[in-house]
């Protein structure tokens, strides 16, 4: 197993939780209680959005670079 990119992955995938708990929090707080079935779509959205986000906004890890190409 190649383990030298992994801190840079380690990071994004960091952020990645992070993300998906305050949207999930936030849909808490403007939801009273939301659906199960919500709570997974907006988990869902989060998490096939934030990659294409990333490379977007420039700051992809290498690893993603080259597995796009």
């Amino acid at each position: 197993m190649d383990t030298d990119g992994l801190p840079e992955l380690l990071a994004h995938y960091l952020i990645l939780v992070l993300l998906v708990v305050l949207a999930v929090g936030l849909l808490n707080v403007v939801a009273d209680d939301p659906s199960f079935w919500y709570e997974l779509t907006l988990v869902a959205v989060v998490v096939f959005a934030y990659r294409p986000a990333i490379f977007l906004l420039g700051v992809a890890p290498d690893r993603w670079e080259e597995q796009r190409k």
